[in-house]
């Protein structure tokens, strides 16, 4: 993400700051990578960006189906 000034970005999981256990965030913090992709990392991702200028936000959701799924 570019801005003037330089916007600081924060990412969140499910409106809480990510688990750097699970997800990993670049050193940009523009770039959002899941390692470990299991159906514990479902759910819904908000990257904000805010400077002087304002703030804007974009969420998306991820969902992570085992195909070990149990059928009854």
């Amino acid at each position: 993400m570019s801005g003037f000034p330089q916007p600081n970005l924060m990412w969140t999981f499910n409106n809480n700051p990510v688990d750097s256990d699970k997800i990993t965030v670049a050193e940009t913090y523009s770039t959002l990578s899941l390692s470990r992709v299991t159906p514990e990392v479902s759910g819904q991702y908000t990257v904000t960006a805010e400077n002087k200028a304002g703030k804007a936000s974009l969420s998306f959701k991820i969902s992570v189906i085992s195909k070990y799924l149990s059928c009854p």
